[in-house]
């Protein structure tokens, strides 16, 4: 499996939202992410939160995370 199959794993796992935090626990390097965001056009929702965007941003969830 693959750092992106991974990061897809997490993003789709925590409903649209993925984290530097979730990326550093499974010693990805974080370029990997960036990568990510990019390549899906992932919106920065809070520093170190992405989501998608056609997923809705739940306010109370990204102010949980921040």
């Amino acid at each position: 499996m693959s750092n992106y199959d991974i990061i897809n794993e997490v993003f789709l796992s925590n409903g649209g939202y993925v984290t530097r935090e979730d990326i550093d626990k499974r010693k990805i390097p974080s370029w990997y992410l960036y990568d990510y965001v990019k390549r899906n056009g992932l919106e920065k929702a809070a520093p170190g939160l992405y989501v998608g965007k056609d997923y809705v941003k739940d306010e109370y969830f990204i102010l949980q995370q921040r």
